[in-house]
């Protein structure tokens, strides 16, 4: 397919302005929006994706998909809103808006300058990590030959301020291999101070 109308150029970020760079969520919930400029000469598609904010690599908060309050697709004012929970953690967070496409498959990131964040304040928060206690196996030796064998696995975590629900699989490891059971459920308890369980099948 030959089509002379078609450019290489990614769309471009620009111009990203924060309503406000600090919020204090140790009482009450807050808001917070982010405007940010896209331009391209073809004429960018409407992102699909969140924008987010991010601290210290792994805390994510996710806010609305970009939505075009002024200008077109050649060149077009955006906005991103988040709502800033009592439970977010505190620290500086930077801005991420979902890739941006143009009609002929180019695509840009946009992140804000890495000096332009939003400080979260949050009174609320510990530092104190997840306690692991009262690990057990309901079986310590099996005889594979004659399996398939069930082992459960059952443990404690308590927290002060509350765990998530774990999202990943249980294993069990010998040098460098490994056997994966499921994902640990809550059998009693609370988020505070819960039993959790992970079970296994040995073959």
């Amino acid at each position: 397919i030959i089509n002379s109308n078609a450019e290489s150029d990614s769309p471009v970020f620009s111009n990203f302005v924060f309503n406000k760079t600090s919020v204090d969520v140790t009482n009450v919930s807050d808001t917070f929006s982010v405007t940010f400029t896209l331009t391209d000469e073809s004429g960018v598609e409407d992102p699909s994706g969140q924008c987010y904010i991010v601290f210290s690599g792994n805390r994510y908060i996710y806010g609305t998909t970009p939505e075009r309050i002024s200008g077109d697709e050649f060149n077009g004012d955006y906005q991103c809103d988040f709502t800033i929970t009592t439970s977010a953690v505190p620290g500086d967070y930077r801005f991420v808006a979902p890739n941006a496409y143009d009609i002929w498959g180019n695509v840009a990131g946009g992140s804000a300058p890495t000096d332009l964040t939003l400080s979260i304040i949050n009174s609320n928060a510990e530092s104190d990590s997840p306690v692991f206690s009262n690990f057990a196996l309901d079986k310590t030796n099996i005889d594979a030959s004659i399996g398939p064998h069930s082992v459960r696995a059952s443990f404690t975590l308590t927290d002060e301020s509350g765990v998530e629900d774990p999202s990943g699989q249980c294993y069990l490891a010998f040098v460098n291999r490994f056997i994966y059971g499921t994902i640990p459920e809550r059998i009693s308890g609370d988020e505070f101070n819960g039993d959790y369980q992970c079970d296994f099948t040995i073959t």
